[in-house]
This record gives structure tokens, C-alpha cells and sequence, in this order.
């Protein structure tokens, strides 16, 4: 039973900081746009967290379910951040 409750604690912790670590981007996309980032690493890495998320699903792990819908929507903010952005730049573009 021990063994369990670790492995939850840790698959928990791991769920929590996993998300955590995309909000900076996800602000500094928000404060600075996103020209930097790639829509195809965003798509790939947004694909990931989706493949994890129905992993976690086939194997009941709600923590690894819930991470990885969390980061999933944060990842598909900092796609729509960067294309309102790009939007709004060519907007406002003399041309």
C-alpha cells in the first residue's frame, strides 16, 4: 500500500510541475507575441501531451490524465496567442 501512495505522490507532483512549466511561456507569449515559436513544434509537442493524456485514460492515472489535458489547453493558448498576434501585426503593417 505504501508503494502505491508513492507512486501516486510522485505521479502527482510530476502532473503538477509538468504544467507549471508552460505558463512562462504561455506569458511571455501573451506580453510579447510568439514570433519566435514554431507552429509545427507547438503542433507536434500539443500532439504529444494528447497521446499522453489517452495513455493515461487506457491506464486509469488520473494525475497523467489531468496534466496532460492542462497542458494541452495551455499549449493551444500559446498557439491562438501567437496567430492573434501575427493577425493583429498585419493589421496594423503599412503596406
Amino acid at each position: 500500500m505504501a508503494i502505491h501512495s508513492l507512486t501516486d505522490g510522485v505521479g502527482t507532483a510530476a502532473a503538477i510541475i509538468g504544467t507549471i512549466t508552460f505558463v512562462p511561456q504561455v506569458i511571455k507569449v501573451w506580453k510579447q507575441g510568439g514570433r519566435d515559436l514554431s507552429y509545427l513544434m507547438l503542433l507536434f509537442y500539443w500532439t504529444a501531451v494528447v497521446l499522453w493524456a489517452i495513455y493515461g485514460v487506457l491506464r486509469h492515472d488520473i494525475p497523467l490524465v489531468a496534466a496532460n489535458l492542462m497542458i494541452g489547453l495551455l499549449v493551444g493558448l500559446t498557439a491562438w496567442l501567437k496567430w492573434a498576434f501575427e493577425r493583429d501585426a498585419q493589421r496594423i503593417a503599412p503596406r
